[in-house]
This record gives C-alpha cells, sequence and structure tokens, in this order.
C-alpha cells in the first residue's frame, strides 16, 4: 500500500498470490508497480527493510524518485564497514558512508539501526532526544533516521483512519470462522452496514403515530384520529349514507369531533363543504 505521510491514501496494490517477478524479487516489484503514477515527480518515497534495497533505490531515482529506508545488513550491496562497525558502541553515534546517489547509515539507538537513503545528505546531522529512566538524553543522528521517523506513519496512519470503520470483510470472517467468506457473503454485510439497522416494522410504528394528513383539497387540519370515549356510530353513514348497517366507530375528525370511518373522512368532509357552498345562479 502506497500512502501519503499526511492524507494516508494514495494507491494500493492486491497481492493475489505468487506471480512472475523479476530478479529483484518481491518486494522491489511492488514499489515500482505502485509508484508507477508518481514518477518523475521527484517525491520521496519511504518503505521498511522488507522492501529496501540498493537496486530498489536506483530504479526509483532512475524514475524520478527519491528512497528511503530501513534496510537488513544481509541486502546485497550494503556496505560491510557498517555491519558491525566497531566506532559505533554507544547510544547516539553513528556512521554515514556514500556511494553516489546512495547514503547508507548506521545509527545506535538501544539498538543499531541501518538506513538506505537517495535523499540525504551525509553531511546533514539532526538532533534526537530520548528520555531513559526519566532523564532527558540529548543525541544526534543522521537525516536518514530523522527523515524516516518523520514520514514513515503513512501507511499506520491509514490502519488508523480504516480501523475507525466496520470492516465487512474482517467482521464477516471473524462470524464464519473457516468458513469460506463468497462475494454473496460480502454483499450481504455490505447491504447491512448501508441499511444502517433500518426497519421497515420501526418506520410503520412511527407512521402510525403521526396521523395522516387528509389529501389534497380537503379542510385544513382535519385529519383523522382516535377520539376520546367509547364507540360512537359514524356521522357520515348516519347523515349521508342511504345504508341501514351503520358502523360504530373510536376514529373522528379532531376539528370537527364527529365520529367517522377512516374510509369515510374524506367524503364526509366533501359533503359538508358541497352543502355550505353557495348556489350558482
Amino acid at each position: 500500500m502506497l500512502c501519503d505521510s499526511r492524507s494516508a491514501y494514495w494507491n494500493f496494490d492486491v497481492y493475489l498470490g505468487r506471480q512472475d517477478r523479476t530478479h529483484h524479487g518481491l518486494g522491489h516489484d511492488v514499489v515500482m508497480n505502485l509508484t508507477q503514477g508518481v514518477q518523475n515527480s521527484k517525491r520521496h518515497i519511504y518503505f521498511d527493510n522488507f522492501f529496501t534495497g540498493l537496486p530498489l533505490l536506483e530504479s526509483l531515482l532512475g524514475n524520478g524518485l527519491y528512497g528511503c529506508g530501513t534496510v537488513r545488513v544481509n541486502r546485497i550491496g550494503f556496505p560491510k564497514d557498517l555491519k558491525k562497525p566497531r566506532d559505533v558502541r554507544q547510544r547516539g553515534e553513528f556512521k554515514v558512508l556514500q556511494k553516489d546517489a546512495v547514503v547508507a547509515t548506521v545509527w545506535k539507538d538501544k539498538r543499531l539501526i541501518y538506513h538506505l537513503s537517495t535523499l540525504s545528505q551525509p553531511a546533514d546531522i539532526r538532533d534526537a532526544r530520548r528520555r531513559v529512566l526519566g532523564n532527558h538524553l540529548e543525541l544526534q543522528q543522521p537525516h536518514t533516521v530523522y527523515a524516516y521517523n518523520k514520514f514513515m506513519g503513512g501507511v499506520d496512519l491509514h490502519d488508523q483512519f480504516r480501523a475507525k470503520y466496520n470492516n465487512a470483510v474482517q467482521a464477516a470472517t471473524r462470524r464464519t470462522k473457516k468458513r469460506r467468506f463468497t462475494n454473496l457473503n460480502f454483499r450481504e454485510v455490505l447491504l447491512m452496514d448501508l441499511i444502517g439497522g433500518y426497519s421497515k416494522k420501526h418506520r410503520a410504528v412511527v407512521e402510525q403515530v403521526q396521523p395522516p394528513r387528509v389529501a389534497d383539497g380537503n379542510q385544513g387540519l382535519h385529519v383523522n384520529v382516535h377520539l376520546p370515549g367509547g364507540k360512537t356510530t359514524c356521522k357520515y353513514h348516519s347523515r349521508f349514507s342511504k345504508t341501514t348497517n351503520t358502523p360504530r366507530v373510536v376514529y373522528g375528525c379532531a376539528v370537527c369531533l364527529v365520529h367517522l370511518c377512516k374510509e369515510c373522512h374524506m367524503p364526509y368532509h366533501e359533503a359538508v363543504h358541497a352543502q355550505r357552498a353557495p348556489a350558482r345562479p
């Protein structure tokens, strides 16, 4: 994953198993593939000791990119004089070597730390502070160590941001244990996260609490609600309907305070409105 040191995002590459690689190895090929979109931009690329090697730094430099990273001492091309330096024993001591544009350093902190870089000057020395048993130690460190510690945290920052969100694949993997996590499982978990616990039943309850307004064309705030008291004959059936079967209901108009069936609410107000309207000549 290639991450910006500030935004924590840039590009990523999904490992699909063993594939055809160059003779430089997997780490070299991964970095070169991820940095294709930023070639010749003079950006600084940082990586850990799994990726760092002299061929990688030279390849990046040829593509207009500078690199810096911790390195394993058994890498091809790493200076033998830096592997076990006799003059670097105390905390804060270091040794720097340069060949062409590549700077190699070893610095003693709690242990020996090795770096390769094409973005550092060998004479660039920075201050470092360490706290030991409550005391502050004022040390010096090569620029390779300073730059690496300051800008290497892009991937870690990305992991922190990602941890704030529910990772559907990881969550489902925990639930399914050793069962194969299929594309269908992923879609199901993704849909559940997208709807955010929405429930149709819950929405239906909310709609019942808030009675529906009368359709457009009806009178203002005349709504059908549960009226206090017991059941009473539907006013529309007793006044306007010719049927003999008059139902008794507990619902009615909140403004008129007359009992009405829900299906009679609109016809009743339309009939009353028609009676009150002045006759046309």
